[in-house]
């Protein structure tokens, strides 16, 4: 899977927070936890398949020593919030995530952002990646009929942004959407290539029986 795919955690999990000192020259700071470990979280579901997913501790490790990525409004490119290149944003790991700290004094949608996340009219975050095919093992087990198709994340390739998102569905998103049908795909080549192992093993106990 190398294109970029997006990941939504609502307020109850990535713990956004809008903080500042009040008065002139005040400062603008955000903080949350835009990456979770252990989190198993459903990608798509529907009567044949259940695709979920879940990031292994220390995923973005390796990921994070790439001091690239840039805190966005809503993903936008044009409304850069804070950036780790020019230290107005920090990033943190530990065993339960990727914590961040932004000042976004310095610009007009980071200072509109804070308002929206401290009034609660913001109140989930996101992040977008890349992931390549060494990256992650994907595991297919059944429940309730279902075929279950877990991905575990073992690293990132690259993690792109981080960014406060008015909208925090996960699953009904059209980018996350694309990820679950790439999984899917994968898994549905997987299965065609068995079946041809299969067939070509019996073809070859037929002739050596002739």
């Amino acid at each position: 899977m190398k294109d970029l795919q997006r990941r939504y955690i609502a307020l109850d999990q990535c713990g956004i927070r809008a903080d500042g000192e009040e008065g002139e020259g005040r400062t603008y700071t955000i903080t949350g936890t835009p990456i979770l470990y252990n989190r198993m979280t459903v990608l798509y579901e529907n009567a044949d398949y259940v695709i979920q997913e879940i990031i292994d501790p220390g995923a973005a490790r390796e990921a994070l020593g790439v001091a690239e990525q840039v805190l966005l409004w809503n993903h936008d490119s044009a409304k850069p919030m804070a950036a780790r290149k020019n230290n107005t944003l920090t990033v943190r790991e530990d065993d339960n995530g990727v914590h961040i700290d932004a000042d976004v004094s310095g610009s007009v949608w980071g200072r509109d952002g804070h308002e929206a996340i401290r009034s609660n009219l913001v109140n989930a975050m996101s992040f977008a990646f890349f992931c390549n095919r060494d990256g992650y093992t994907v595991e297919r087990t059944e429940r309730d009929k279902k075929e279950v198709i877990t991905r575990k994340i073992h690293k990132f390739s690259r993690i792109v942004d981080f960014a406060p998102v008015t909208y925090p569905a996960y699953k009904d998103t059209e980018i996350s959407a694309r990820g679950a049908d790439d999984i899917l795909t994968e898994i549905e080549k997987g299965k065609r290539e068995e079946t041809h192992k299969k067939i070509e093993a019996l073809l070859t106990e037929f002739r050596e029986e002739e």
